[in-house]
């Protein structure tokens, strides 16, 4: 197999160190649309082979007491990171080393994924990247390093507010940006430290608006139930001053569902070159 580097491989490296970690079926999906896994496979191997991708197995996970198969995860190494410099590729905002694996994480960390893509989808505008990109004296700031940065530029602010993103009192002086903390909440943590978390947001000068991710109602009651100081059950609100709350599915979606659209697109694109190859044949027969 060539030992050539192919336009594919940067895209594929630049998902990687954004990412921080992808599952194989990210890397097959975004990185290899419509190609065969066999394929995927040997080209992973070479990259493997040149040292600029790691491929660990973790199998399965259990989760909220299912099991939850994950197999195959991709990370870019320093070699990988040094190819992205030399074509001119790497991105100056994110770190210049390859993140470490954290297994405690690594749901929470693929489905932040999911999410990333989602705001990216629906806010085309702006820039999205993950936390653990902020640079130490950057992160330092922090009470709790966000999930993610978000961004938002005034093109797309109207589209945030529709969607639930921020606010509809949210504005952006001058040619700035507004700046959205995301928080990916898969599991509730103590009143304490969310309120540590929350007086630290509300004293940063980094963040100007903070997003809150959960599946579960009851998490986002915890928070806003700290928040305004006395228990909410039932009321929840999608925003409390800088402090909005959505489910994930209304910005995300699994990357099972991410596979099934891009198979039918796929399926569509297929189809449509079948159409102009038959046409052209018509043409051709008279």
């Amino acid at each position: 197999m060539s030992t050539r580097i192919t336009k594919r491989d940067v895209c594929l490296l630049e998902m990687l160190l954004a990412n921080t970690v992808m599952s194989f079926e990210e890397v097959r999906v975004f990185g290899f649309s419509g190609r065969h896994k066999a394929t995927v496979c040997n080209r992973l191997n070479r990259l493997e082979e040149l040292a600029l991708i790691l491929r660990i197995n973790v199998g399965n996970f259990i989760y909220k007491l299912n099991m939850k198969p994950i197999g195959v995860v991709v990370l870019i190494t320093k070699e990988g990171i040094e190819v992205l410099k030399r074509c001119g590729r790497f991105d100056s905002r994110l770190r210049p080393e390859p993140i470490a694996l954290n297994i405690q994480s690594l749901i929470h960390d693929l489905e932040l994924n999911s999410v990333v893509r989602g705001l990216k989808r629906a806010l085309p505008m702006a820039l999205i990247f993950n936390g653990k990109h902020l640079q130490s004296d950057v992160s330092s700031l922090f009470k709790k390093v966000p999930d993610a940065v978000l961004e938002l530029p005034q093109a797309n602010l109207e589209m945030a507010k529709a969607l639930g993103v921020v606010a509809s009192d949210a504005t952006i002086k001058g040619a700035g940006v507004l700046r959205v903390a995301v928080e990916l909440e898969l599991t509730a943590k103590s009143n304490p430290r969310y309120r540590e978390i929350i007086n630290g947001y509300r004293l940063s000068r980094e963040v100007d608006r903070v997003l809150y991710l959960t599946h579960d109602e009851s998490i986002a009651q915890k928070i806003q139930s700290v928040l305004s100081g006395v228990p909410v059950k039932n009321n929840l609100r999608p925003h409390q001053g800088m402090f909005s709350f959505l489910q994930v599915d209304k910005v995300a979606l699994s990357v099972a569902q991410e596979i099934n659209v891009a198979q039918a697109k796929e399926a569509c694109a297929t189809v449509e070159s079948i159409g102009s190859q038959v046409k052209l044949a018509e043409v051709a027969n008279g």
